[in-house]
């Protein structure tokens, strides 16, 4: 009987794609943030990122005080990040990206595993 072993190049050529359509933005999503241009600076930025999720939040319900407690919790650089990202934050905060690349490593770790079990079987004939 002859013996079938994958060749590693395929296995890393697997690997590699599997990553990479992991990885790849969701369709019809920039690939670089777009940038504030109505600008005076980074205060501006912070400003109108912190106006946006505010009308976010009153938009889902919240109260002016409750908006106001989460804002202030919030720093520049995250409340821009967060209102770059609305439409792609989930309710519990993780992104749609960060799913797809945790199932990708899932399926990657599921086919190491199985071509691990496979060539240690094999080896042995």
């Amino acid at each position: 009987m002859r013996k079938i072993m994958l060749k590693w190049p395929a296995v890393l050529l697997a690997g590699f794609c599997g990553l990479i359509i992991c990885v790849a933005p969701a369709a019809g999503a920039p690939l670089v943030a777009p940038i504030d241009s109505s600008g005076s600076g980074a205060g501006s930025a912070a400003g109108a990122a912190r106006a946006v999720l505010a009308d976010y939040l009153g938009s889902l319900g919240f109260e002016e005080a409750e908006i106001a407690v989460r804002l202030e919790g919030l720093s520049d650089a995250e409340a821009h990040r967060l209102a770059g990202s609305l439409d792609t934050v989930l309710a519990g905060g993780e992104s749609e990206t960060r799913k797809a690349a945790g199932v990708g490593l899932v399926i990657l770790i599921t086919i190491g595993a199985i071509t691990g079990l496979y060539l240690f079987y094999n080896a042995n004939r």
